[in-house]
């Protein structure tokens, strides 16, 4: 009878330890997934802008976002964004203008349906003129997955930001 508890003990032991050993896997798969699924929400938005693609970088929003102004201490729905931004996306879909943003973060805090993300966007713009303006800016942002999409429901864009802040994060992957 004894020997019967060891065994029941060893093999209650070993499917214990298999299955912490499959949920924390599991989990680490689950987390890396979510990552790739924020990071290539991130770079269609870097897409979307490069090619002028002024409805496609609106669904990257929830309809009910809200973009936050650190510097201007303002914050207004994102609809008006748009409207503000309209005429820079037709400069850049007509040739006009080139544009190239990216995204980098240093902390990234999510679960399977919500993220919140510290980091900087790098914004650079060639005019009609061939005149390049740099802009580096520290942000934040909100996230919800919503009908499997990933959408920003707030963007804060804290303040402005340098090159060696920005050379410090690491590329999305």
């Amino acid at each position: 009878m004894q020997i019967s508890k060891v065994r029941q003990l060893h093999v209650l032991t070993r499917t214990t330890t298999l299955l912490a050993l499959f949920l924390l896997t599991k989990s680490a798969f689950a987390e890396k997934l979510i990552k790739a699924e924020l990071n290539t929400m991130w770079q269609e938005m870097s897409k979307t802008i490069a090619a002028g693609d002024f409805v496609g970088y609106r669904t990257a929003f929830h309809q009910d976002a809200t973009l936050v102004l650190g510097e201007k201490e303002t914050s207004y729905h994102i609809d008006k964004a748009f409207k503000r931004w309209k005429s820079g996306f037709d400069k850049v879909k007509s040739g006009q203008h080139k544009v190239k943003v990216e995204f980098r973060f240093s902390k990234r805090i999510y679960d399977h349906s919500t993220a919140h993300e510290t980091g900087m966007y790098y914004h650079e713009l060639v005019d009609e003129h061939g005149d390049k303006t740099v802009h580096y800016v520290n942000l934040e942002a909100l996230s919800m997955k919503v009908n499997g999409k990933w959408r920003v429901v707030m963007e804060y864009q804290k303040s402005t930001g340098n090159y060696e802040q920005w050379a410090s994060l690491d590329v999305l992957e």
